[in-house]
């Protein structure tokens, strides 16, 4: 994460503890504070960083270490990657059941997140990568980046609500 972006976390977390001894004197005195975040946190990428703080906020009655901030960090990661998983293995499913990939995108719904995941991959063609030897394999890599984009773009569509949409980088 960059200092800048630590920064715009360190906004929200000012609003939402605002009487926190950590923000005395506002964001223009937590200069040395925020660049030990920065580095602690530099694996951390800037939409990951705003959910873990959106979770310390709905569960935290004071600021979070940076430990927490991490520990929310990676439950992001892994929710992200489990709801990636879920989707690898139902497109995968759709052929062991004997159906065309086709035929699969054409009945799901509009707005379903799978749907909003394929598109934004590319289409069903980008589903597979195909080999030399003229057969192909999963775009594992390419569907899970998809599923972090949809996600990320569009939280509202995840089951459960448990992604936020980020305000706007100012």
């Amino acid at each position: 994460m960059t200092k800048r972006e630590m920064t715009e976390l360190f906004s929200l977390m000012l609003l939402a503890w605002p009487n926190a001894e950590l923000f005395r004197g506002g964001i223009g005195k937590l200069g040395p504070t925020i660049k030990l975040w920065t580095a602690s946190t530099a694996n951390v990428d800037f939409w990951t960083g705003g959910q873990a703080v959106y979770r310390l906020i709905r569960t935290n009655k004071f600021p979070p270490s940076i430990s927490e901030f991490l520990d929310r960090a990676n439950e992001v990661d892994l929710e992200v990657k489990r709801i990636s998983e879920q989707t690898i293995q139902e497109i995968r499913n759709v052929r062991s059941l004997g159906r065309s990939l086709d035929d699969y995108y054409r009945s799901l719904r509009r707005g379903s997140f799978t749907r909003a995941v394929i598109d934004s991959l590319g289409g069903v063609g980008k589903l597979s990568i195909p080999l030399a030897n003229g057969q192909a394999m999963w775009n594992l890599s390419g569907i899970e980046a998809a599923c972090r984009k949809v996600i990320q773009d569009k939280p509202a569509m995840v089951a459960g609500g448990q992604f936020q949409a980020l305000p706007p980088k100012t």
